[in-house]
């Protein structure tokens, strides 16, 4: 009986966080059309970076094998949150332009890209360097889905249904009357 409701409390719990998480994600995915937001961590060795624009939250993962990149960044190094315009400036687009890029799918707002890193002249004198990094892709849509799962099976199970010992098409109170409804007149089952 006990672990019966440690189990129902832990539940409970995770249905409410799921719920949290849900409307969260439904207010972030309505602010990613208006405002990009960035939070990074950045260190001697690579950075993550999450990222949420146009519908999509993009997280990144960098390496940074040697000198010539982790000091590009020496300035960025801990964590930094930034906004933006949304569509202004896509995490995507400098998947599309690197060269390196290996691997890349998309398909219903996922994303999903590999990139070996590499430093490619893009005129007499200048390199633009493209790090090693992979970044996954996931749509609002599909995350709020996701969180939405548990509170609608909660619903479901305790939402709408009578309680023992009541009417089930009023709600009515059956115990002084068990064979028919003094509210609405139906017979009990």
């Amino acid at each position: 009986m006990a672990v019966r409701r440690v189990l129902r409390f832990f539940l409970s719990g995770a249905t409410a966080l799921s719920v949290v998480l849900c409307v969260a994600t439904v207010a972030l995915w309505v602010r990613s059309y208006w405002t990009a937001d960035l939070v990074q961590w950045t260190s001697r060795e690579g950075m993550a970076v999450s990222n949420s624009d146009r519908g999509r939250l993009t997280v990144e993962a960098a390496a940074f094998p040697g000198t010539t990149w982790s000091d590009a960044f020496a300035d960025e190094r801990g964590w930094r949150r930034s906004t933006w315009s949304a569509g202004k400036v896509g995490i995507d687009a400098g998947f599309v332009q690197d060269p390196s890029t290996r691997r890349h799918w998309h398909a219903m707002g996922f994303r999903w890209f590999v990139s070996d890193g590499a430093e490619v002249a893009t005129g007499p004198g200048s390199t633009t360097t493209y790090f090693p990094r992979r970044a996954v892709g996931v749509p609002h849509w599909a995350l709020g889905l996701a969180f939405a799962v548990a509170p609608a099976w909660w619903f479901r199970r305790h939402v709408g249904r009578p309680m023992p010992g009541c009417c089930p098409a009023c709600g009515y109170d059956l115990r002084a009357t068990p064979e028919r409804c003094p509210e609405c007149g139906r017979a009990s089952p």
